[in-house]
């Protein structure tokens, strides 16, 4: 595969076919089914059956439930790299639908252990908090009582070590507030989710499936603070009205729906500009799933893989709180031999997709997270699928499964948010000029072929974009198009041809595949197009389904 960075003619091997899965990461078109977890395993069956009864997308089940997997285990583990460096498993997560997708009805089918936690604690603080007031009281009256009598002391030339003593002891019986748990803020304040972590547990899950409105409301006014709690730094709040503080040690993970078009709109203010170059989505497992196609009635309610998904979810919350309150450290997992050596060939491949002429060439800060995406989601379906996920490290099939949805989220990242790669833009500026200033010839239409182009350089110097017009455009641009598959230089003469379909026989492939690495959206892709066999010689491409065209 040529490298098509501006000044650059050095060619760079591509990734063969039969590389090993574990060895390579470059993202799919954005377009693919979401991959499935494992089959048999509380994470997969509960996914299952949710899109089944809600009726909703197995993608957007598995975005759903892997927040919830995420907010249960954060206070538990954190995930070690091999090179001894420790992260938060928090995620933050992002599923893109439209109205009456089932997303509200998915969010409340697998936060309700969460949310049925939360109004049992809320129940029994309700006692402890009159308890706690009344006791306030009697404290305070106690500190009145002294504070008057040092004053008569002093008054009165008296001697007032004694009684303020007095005053030191009764600070040490005051009643502390008693803690709330509250875990799911829907519309806080970045000040008003820090003060509450802070004051209460420092454990969170950020919750809104109706998160365009959040995105331009106060809830966001600070996206830094959401960038530090993902990486778990320490966060400094300084107030003017009341005490300043530094919130530690606190994990929040987030879970965000909104619709589409809401997205776009957010993206083409200046707001979501700021989000994008702040590497706030980078952090993102972004989803955009297809509306799901399902026309059997659901069952009248969940079965038992949801009712286990929730004892676990439950399950692993009450320990996460607990470990909390005791202040206990988090277990540092850490993975086995054969997936640390696994780890270390996905980073070195994503490594390589940074590069100028890759797949990630314009999107580094999103590639430098991938990786700690990839080992959080391991860590949190080790931890959620084993009871004994402190005694064992992470194996090589939990972190392949965790790469193939990280993976398959970064394709959705990059169709929805990345910068279109310049030597894409290039192409399509040719090719619009191949089309109205090249000799056409009518493609069959019965037989899939795609109309063809009879084409000189000068010409299209011409009258193309002036990028093109300069002899180093223009090669980079043809280059492309022949690596594509869609343009040949006759054997003899300055001509060249140019096809809808791909020009090579079907003998041969192209050297990259539109849809896959770059992504010609006035081309089709790679993958709607099959070999022609017309039983006389060698076999030519055409699209898949010549009725569509």
């Amino acid at each position: 595969m040529i490298n098509y960075d501006a000044g650059t003619d050095e060619a760079t091997e591509g990734h063969s076919d039969d590389e090993h899965a574990d060895q390579r990461f470059t993202p799919p078109s954005g377009d693919e089914s979401c991959p499935h977890y494992r089959e048999g395993k509380l994470f997969e069956n509960a996914t299952l059956e949710a899109s089944r009864f809600v009726q909703v997308d197995y993608e957007m089940a598995v975005a759903s439930a892997l927040g919830v997997v995420a907010a249960c285990c954060q206070g538990l583990v954190d995930v070690a790299y091999p090179n001894g460096h420790t992260v938060p498993t928090s995620l933050m997560i992002m599923t893109l639908a439209g109205v009456s997708e089932g997303k509200t009805s998915l969010d409340n089918e697998f936060s309700r252990p969460i949310r049925e936690f939360e109004k049992q604690k809320d129940k029994d603080r309700q006692e402890e908090v009159k308890r706690y007031q009344r006791n306030l009281d009697i404290w305070k009256q106690k500190e009145k009582t002294l504070n008057k009598a040092l004053s008569k002391l002093y008054a009165e030339g008296e001697e007032t070590a004694a009684t303020e003593q007095a005053l030191h002891d009764l600070d040490k019986e005051k009643p502390e507030r008693p803690l709330s748990y509250r875990f799911i803020y829907e519309r806080a304040t970045p000040s008003a989710l820090l003060h509450s972590l802070y004051e209460n547990l420092p454990l969170g899950y950020f919750l809104s499936d109706e998160a365009g409105s959040l995105l331009m409301g106060p809830a966001f006014d600070d996206i830094n603070q959401f960038n530090s709690l993902w990486s778990g730094s320490d966060i400094p709040v300084d107030r003017r009205t009341s005490d300043s503080f530094l919130l530690t040690n606190a994990r929040l993970s987030v879970n965000l729906m909104m619709q589409p078009a809401i997205f776009q709109r957010f993206m083409e203010n200046k707001r979501g500009q700021h989000a994008y170059e702040s590497g706030f989505f980078a952090r993102f497992l972004i989803s955009n799933p297809m509306p799901s196609s399902q026309t059997t009635l659901s069952e009248r309610s969940p079965g038992d893989d949801m009712k286990q998904f929730h004892e676990r979810a439950l399950k692993r919350l009450s320990a996460s709180i607990s470990a909390c309150q005791a202040g206990e450290p988090r277990t540092a997992l850490e993975f086995n031999g054969t997936a640390t050596e696994t780890w270390r060939k996905i980073y070195q491949k994503i490594k390589e997709e940074e590069q100028n002429g890759r797949a990630y060439m314009l999107e580094k800060g999103h590639a430098k997270k991938l990786m700690d995406n990839i080992s959080r989601v391991a860590a949190l379906l080790h931890t959620f699928e084993n009871d004994s996920y402190e005694e064992v490290k992470i194996t090589e099939k939990d972190l392949v499964n965790a790469t193939s949805l990280v993976r398959h989220f970064s394709g959705h990242y990059m169709r929805e948010l990345a910068q279109e790669p310049e030597i894409v833009t290039l192409a399509d500026k040719m090719i619009y000029t191949i089309r109205n200033r090249g000799d056409k010839k009518e493609g069959d239409l019965s037989a899939g072929t795609g109309d063809e182009y009879t084409f000189v350089m000068s010409k299209i110097k011409q009258y193309s974009h002036p990028d093109i017009r300069s002899t180093e455009g223009f090669d980079r641009a043809i280059s492309f198009l022949e690596d594509l598959g869609h343009v040949q230089k006759k054997r003899y003469g300055r001509d060249y041809v140019f096809r809808e379909t791909i020009v090579l026989d079907g003998y041969l492939k192209p050297a990259i595949k539109n849809g896959e690495l770059y992504y010609v959206k006035t081309l089709p892709k790679f993958a709607d197009q099959v070999v022609l066999d017309e039983g006389r010689g060698p076999s030519y491409y055409a699209y898949k389904n010549t009725r569509d065209r």
